[in-house]
């Protein structure tokens, strides 16, 4: 399954049945990752920056709740990549990303850490997009 396909089926009535299972998102996300190689894992990560910057911007706690949910995604996502080398456009698309993301709160911050720390990135420009300055 294509992650977009994923990603706005998850979307789709999610309120109602988050309110049947509070592990909906997890769940979803857990099938697609037992079932995708590194290889698809990879490749999905510029698609799935794309899908965080389309659904933004984060304007109420819901916008907030579903955006926490698809970056920590994304860092599994990253995680299952099983590779330091970043995607083509990574820097470019994840710097508007984690602005966003270190502009909403501390768990935001904390996954994007998370995911510099796996590329790498340099510990100045991580602390400096970790905190926002």
């Amino acid at each position: 399954m294509k992650i977009r396909e994923l990603v706005y089926g998850l979307l789709t009535d999610w309120k109602m049945k988050l309110q049947g299972d509070e592990w909906y998102f997890t769940k979803g996300e857990s099938k697609y990752l037992e079932k995708c190689s590194s290889a698809e894992a990879f490749t999905a990560i510029p698609d799935l920056i794309d899908i965080i910057l389309e659904l933004a911007p984060v304007d109420s706690e819901e916008d907030k709740f579903i955006y926490t949910e698809l970056l920590a995604f994304l860092s599994s996502v990253v995680l299952k990549s099983r590779t330091t080398e970043m995607p083509p456009r990574f820097i470019e698309k994840f710097s508007e990303v984690s602005s966003q993301a270190v502009a909403l709160g501390e768990s935001q911050r904390a996954i994007v850490r998370e995911i510099k720390n796996w590329y790498r990135m340099e510990s100045d420009e991580v602390s400096k997009w970790a905190t926002g300055d």
